[in-house]
């Protein structure tokens, strides 16, 4: 049994969802409790419309044989961020490690005063121009 050890609160501001998300998953396939905040801000690498046009064709695609089995995407930033995060974890642990897992729209008052873990190598330069996860959800 993996000891939980203390949350690890990590500010999104700024940071590059993917590589963000990856490193969530390792901390929780490792047994810690991550929170997120300030996720509407992350960001994501490219075009503010081709982004918006890939994660609209997603939420469009239905099951043909019963259109209410289809998987949902939501359109709140939180919540699209957690989707995000519950694909890169493996399906035999995915339930256990999100429920450990807490994102949040700015950063709530119990999170004021602690420290933001920014050590991420998340928050490197990127190549094209940064797109907030904020922006892409209010296109959907």
């Amino acid at each position: 049994m993996i000891q939980l050890a203390d949350e690890i609160v990590i500010d999104g501001n700024g940071l590059v969802i993917g590589r963000l998300c990856a490193v969530c998953a390792k901390k929780l396939l490792s047994g810690y409790s991550v929170v997120v905040v300030n996720a509407e801000k992350a960001v994501f690498s490219g075009d503010l419309t081709d982004i918006a046009k890939d994660y609209r064709a997603r939420r469009g695609i239905q099951d043909k044989s019963n259109p209410s089995h289809s998987v949902k995407w939501p359109r709140r930033p939180d919540l699209l961020f957690r989707k995000i995060l519950s694909g890169m974890l493996p399906r035999s642990r995915r339930i256990t490690s999100l429920r450990r897992f807490r994102a949040y729209l700015g950063v709530p008052k119990e999170f004021e005063g602690k420290a933001k873990k920014t050590d991420i190598k998340a928050s490197t330069a990127l190549q094209y121009e940064a797109v907030p996860l904020g922006d892409v959800c209010a296109k959907l």
